[in-house]
């Protein structure tokens, strides 16, 4: 198989190295032997230019020819990196907007009327803005970029101070009921709401009914969210109980993110 002059350009700098592989070296001593013209580039490369069998005006045109011809592959290369980038950046900002849109404006509405947290506040590392309502706390962890991590949280003074000392969990199992309501944005344009009892003991035994610490997603009255969550049957025994005896911390809690924030949710 016989090569073009300009095929044996590209491959004479791996043929001068022996880098190349057996067959192209092979192809290329075969066009070498049919022409000079290469033989006197070869001989170039090796320093070795015989310049009475080739006139200089051959030579120059097919060296200035290899010369364009690696710029063009690199200003390829280049092109094509810099458009790879270029998609990758075009593709997070479009991620970026439609997670914003979904997701971090709702923390936004909300973050603005709060303050940030600072070092001096607390030691609380997860969170990131708070306020203070009276006998009541707000903490809000924005989260980062694509991530629905962030968490809003309403609950006693008490609760708030103890979050941004970040001793919550060491205080909480140290009370007989710690209760806040937790909300997220539900990617529709509004929120959804958990209320979460924390009990120093774990199974502890009421009216005959096995209190359990945990979450309980609920519904615009209340009842209690069972749309794609999952709960242990203890957990579905005790609600209406706890519902029952709490109510009333229940939508007070539910004022102060109404009156707050303008966000109305119980019917």
């Amino acid at each position: 198989m016989k090569l073009s002059c300009d095929v044996i350009l590209d491959l004479l700098p791996l043929y001068h190295d022996g880098v190349c592989s057996e067959e192209s070296a092979g192809l290329v001593q075969a066009h070498l032997a049919e022409c000079e013209t290469c033989c006197a580039i070869l001989d170039a490369l090796k320093g070795e230019i015989d310049a009475p069998h080739v006139p200089a005006d051959e030579v120059k045109p097919l060296t200035e020819i290899q010369k364009s011809i690696r710029k063009g592959k690199r200003r390829a290369l280049r092109r094509g990196m810099l458009a790879a980038v270029a998609l990758i950046l075009v593709a997070a900002l479009m991620g970026s907007g439609v997670w914003y849109n979904r997701i971090g404006k709702y923390y936004d509405a909300v973050a603005d009327k709060m303050e940030p947290i600072t070092k001096e506040m607390g030691r609380m590392s997860s969170g990131t803005h708070y306020l203070e309502a009276g006998d009541y706390g707000v903490i809000l962890k924005k989260p980062m970029v694509f991530s629905d991590s962030g968490f809003i949280t309403v609950g006693s003074m008490d609760l708030t101070v103890n979050y941004l000392k970040g001793i919550y969990n060491e205080v909480a199992w140290g009370e007989e009921l710690y209760l806040d309501l937790f909300f997220y944005p539900d990617q529709e344009g509004g929120y959804d709401f958990a209320v979460n009892f924390t009990f120093r003991t774990v199974g502890q035994e009421q009216d005959g009914v096995k209190y359990l610490q945990g979450w309980y997603w609920l519904n615009p009255d209340l009842t209690l969210d069972t749309d794609g969550r999952t709960y242990m049957q203890d957990q579905l025994d005790a609600y209406p109980v706890l519902l029952e005896e709490y109510r009333t911390e229940i939508e007070a809690l539910f004022a102060v993110v109404e009156e707050q924030f303008g966000i109305r949710y119980l019917e």
